[in-house]
């Protein structure tokens, strides 16, 4: 769920427009130190929690999510606690510590809402840290289900879409079941979502979609954004 504001207006600080313009410009490095400086340089309790979660975001990228602790309490403090909860939750994953991020999220019932004005986050993207906590629990049938729930509720939810995709990478999800919550017509806008997931999860997905609705030239143009990824003779069947 995003703030009033759209995560592009200018925030009136100097220090965390120009962060956003970097991140904007896939200039992730000096984006990081901007983002730290501008939360040291304001006030502004708003601004300050927002930095301070494109912090944490840009540590889990960048695979330190050992730093991350330090800025959720930031974000939690003068932003929204169920951000700063969904952030220090997704490095618990990534520590592989999911008992840890479901202390943070629960394992069952109502998720964070987390909210920012300038940070895009959402619901789905809680409900979907907290599959992966439970599916690296070895809880699959608890994640599945939670995931079900999810994509019921927001068919499109992309973060859930990628956990989906990541789930049947790794073989613990059958997509066949889940794809029935994709709206048609947001085929190939799914793909695009998610086009950073695991080739092979897209691939299950995308065969699932296939098998639902055979002919489809949605899903035979949404392949062209992962075939090349894949085996080459897999890749020859799309």
């Amino acid at each position: 769920m995003v703030g009033d504001r759209n995560a592009f207006d200018a925030s009136g600080n100097d220090d965390f427009d120009r962060a956003r313009a970097l991140v904007r410009d896939q200039r992730e490095d000096e984006a990081l130190d901007s983002f730290e400086i501008a939360i040291d340089g304001t006030d502004d309790p708003c601004i300050k929690a927002s930095a301070a979660a494109h912090v944490a975001a840009l540590l889990l990228g960048f695979g330190r999510p050992w730093e991350v602790a330090a800025f959720a309490v930031t974000v939690r403090e003068h932003g929204s606690r169920a951000l700063g909860d969904v952030l220090e939750a997704a490095a618990c994953v990534q520590l592989g510590d999911p008992l840890g991020a479901l202390q943070l999220l629960g394992d069952e019932g109502p998720v964070p809402e987390p909210t920012d004005e300038w940070f895009p986050c959402s619901a789905a993207g809680a409900r979907a840290t907290r599959v992966r906590a439970l599916a690296l629990a070895g809880r699959v049938d608890d994640a599945r289900t939670e995931l079900e729930r999810g994509l019921r509720a927001t068919p499109d939810g992309h973060e859930l879409w990628e956990s989906l995709a990541t789930l049947a990478a790794e073989g613990h999800i059958d997509p066949t079941r889940l794809v029935r919550y994709l709206e048609p017509a947001r085929v190939v806008d799914l793909f695009g979502w998610i086009v950073g997931a695991p080739s092979t999860g897209l691939d299950a997905i995308a065969e699932a979609l296939w098998r639902s609705s055979p002919g489809d030239l949605r899903v035979l143009a949404a392949s062209t954004l992962f075939a090349w990824q894949l085996e080459p003779e897999r890749a020859r069947e799309w």
